[in-house]
């Protein structure tokens, strides 16, 4: 029996129909269904957690991602030179210790014998900062010897060094929005008995900006998936194989296409094709990665199934 005879005419036209359709929705659908997907936020909302901890509720937003590049060139920022990467985020924490003026008390005071003359002293002003929570941050010394002939040599100012802790966790949502919480804390390792004690320092400013990321590709790439195939006459289960996809990642697929398909029963085995399929996972939260496309299945008696095809690939 010739193919002319096994199928007709309307058969034919109804193959060719579907092959328009399937280009249709494709051209034409994948922007409007990213849509369902999307976060409401337009903008980044911030939360401060405490004086040294703030937190950023990401929301992908192209504007404010060009803002701030445009912020770090003006600035001259280094990180933007050292990297010929692709920059999808960008952040910026500006970090404060407040002033604060207080009286010295005598016994903050420390005297020393003079190193020019051991009957003179010296007397040695501790130089400290307050923490947000009002610790005292030691920071320098300012060394008086009231010996010297000349005003300006009566004082000798030490600055000890600093150590400023970054702290940066990142987390996504399992509705894919992303939140950074940052934590500034300050150390001064000079002084023994201070060492690994970190100070909280007050975040003054944060921000956080991630570009919308939309660069998907439509890539060769084999995959094994297992599903069903759904048609007027039953329901069978399938184990399939796609040949190309479109999405941000081989991972990350909006899109399955020519996935050819073998399924049945006890009954009858079939050979089938989905010439596209599309991940429902993008647009319904509570499933991840269901591929759903038009099926046409032909039987080993040579009928030929119309239907529709849902695969999970793996």
């Amino acid at each position: 029996m010739s193919f002319w005879e096994k199928h007709s005419i309307f058969d034919i036209a109804k193959s060719a129909f579907l092959v328009v359709c399937v280009i249709f929705i494709f051209t034409k659908g994948s922007a409007f269904l990213d849509r369902f997907g999307s976060n409401n936020l337009t903008e980044t909302q911030y939360t401060r957690i405490s004086e040294n901890i703030m937190k950023a509720s990401v929301v992908e937003n192209d504007k404010a991602f060009k803002a701030m590049m445009k912020e770090f060139k003006a600035e001259g920022s280094e990180l933007l030179k050292n990297t010929d990467k692709k920059v999808n985020e960008l952040g910026k924490i500006v970090g404060r210790l407040d002033s604060s003026i207080a009286e010295m008390e005598k016994e903050d005071l420390i005297v020393i014998e003079s190193p020019d003359d051991p009957e003179k002293e010296v007397v040695i002003i501790p130089l400290d900062r307050e923490s947000v929570d009002g610790e005292k941050i030691p920071v320098g010394n300012i060394y008086y010897n009231p010996n010297m002939e000349k005003v300006e040599d009566r004082f000798t100012h030490y600055a000890m060094p600093l150590e400023f802790h970054v702290g940066i966790l990142m987390t996504e949502k399992k509705d894919g929005s992303y939140d950074r919480i940052v934590e500034l804390n300050v150390e001064s390792p000079y002084i023994k008995k201070y060492r690994g004690k970190k100070f909280k320092m007050k975040v003054k400013d944060f921000k956080w900006t991630k570009r919308k990321i939309t660069d998907k590709k439509f890539r060769f790439h084999t995959r094994l998936g297992f599903g069903a195939n759904f048609n007027t006459d039953d329901f069978t289960p399938a184990i399939d194989v796609s040949f190309f996809s479109y999405g941000r990642t081989k991972v990350d697929m909006d899109w399955r296409f020519l996935t050819f398909s073998l399924s049945g029963d006890r009954d009858v085995v079939s050979i089938g094709v989905t010439p596209v399929s599309y991940n429902l996972g993008k647009v319904i939260p509570v499933i991840e990665n269901l591929f759903i496309g038009p099926n046409i299945n032909i039987d080993d008696t040579g009928k030929t199934k119309y239907g529709v095809g849902i695969s999970i690939p793996f």
